[in-house]
């Protein structure tokens, strides 16, 4: 219904949001013309739908219909759907936005995404499978940005209809603020900061060139038991760092070495 609405407007069909009530928008007044409304999204004309026109017995303004039509885009420009710095990658080609297939799909890719929103080019994270939706149409296949680009529009990339990619197979990203540099690690080293020797710390992990830290644990969740940090866990990161993975000690809070940063 929304999209009719907006392409009678002359806006784009696509991206459009209905509300069904006028908390959003406000109450109207005088009559209710349109009741029962149902259109498939082709029609160009409200009028055009199938509706129960004045039959509005149970209706009030209450119930007051709203939509939000998508603003046209600029050229290559690009947006995190949710959002601001997380979310499904979409770029604008022809004043419409659409997504980028998750095909070939890295972190190097990820970075050009960030820094070309103004975040960190270290850390940026590309994710697969998160934030589809199936609504706009797939822009770019096979991006194979080297991570030194400005903009993905200087990336290699086979473009528009080259071969089909699933619509649920949207590239999305999660940025990093500004202030995170970047250093000279490889991805899924770690080391222990902050204690008093080379074996004891708090844990980092480096992702894209950056480190960051790990979670211990989110308490206030039910399923919490099964997602904390454990004895386990511990036992991975000191093989990894080339220590023995017995009689351990493990932390789950700041307070023992320090709150990292980025």
């Amino acid at each position: 219904d929304s999209s009719v609405v907006c392409a009678n407007l002359g806006y784009q069909r696509l991206g459009s949001t209905a509300y069904s009530s006028s908390s959003t928008f406000g109450q109207g007044s005088g009559p209710i013309f349109l009741s029962r409304f149902g259109c498939t999204g082709t029609e160009d004309s409200i009028l055009d739908c199938y509706s129960y026109e004045f039959d509005i017995s149970y209706c009030s303004h209450y119930r007051d219909a709203g939509v939000r039509c998508e603003a046209p885009c600029s050229e290559t420009s690009i947006r995190l759907v949710p959002g601001p710095d997380y979310g499904r990658v979409e770029v604008c080609i022809n004043s419409t936005w659409g997504t980028v297939c998750d095909d070939f799909w890295d972190n190097n890719d990820a970075s050009v995404v960030c820094s070309q929103l103004g975040y960190s080019k270290y850390g940026a994270i590309a994710e697969y499978g998160s934030y589809t939706e199936g609504t706009w149409p797939v822009y770019i296949r096979d991006l194979n940005c080297t991570g030194a680009e400005i903009n993905i529009k200087n990336c290699p990339q086979n473009g528009i209809l080259e071969y089909d990619c699933n619509e649920y197979s949207d590239a999305s990203v999660k940025c990093q603020d500004l202030l995170v540099t970047g250093s000279d690690c490889s991805d899924g080293e770690v080391r222990l900061v902050g204690g008093s020797s080379e074996y004891e710390g708090r844990v980092e992990l480096c992702i894209n060139k950056a480190w960051g830290t790990v979670c211990s644990g989110y308490y206030s969740s039910w399923w919490s038991s099964n997602y904390r940090w454990t004895v386990e866990d511990g036992r991975v990161v000191c093989r990894q760092l080339g220590h023995q993975d017995f009689g351990l000690t493990l932390y789950s809070s700041a307070s023992n070495f320090g709150q990292g940063t980025g």
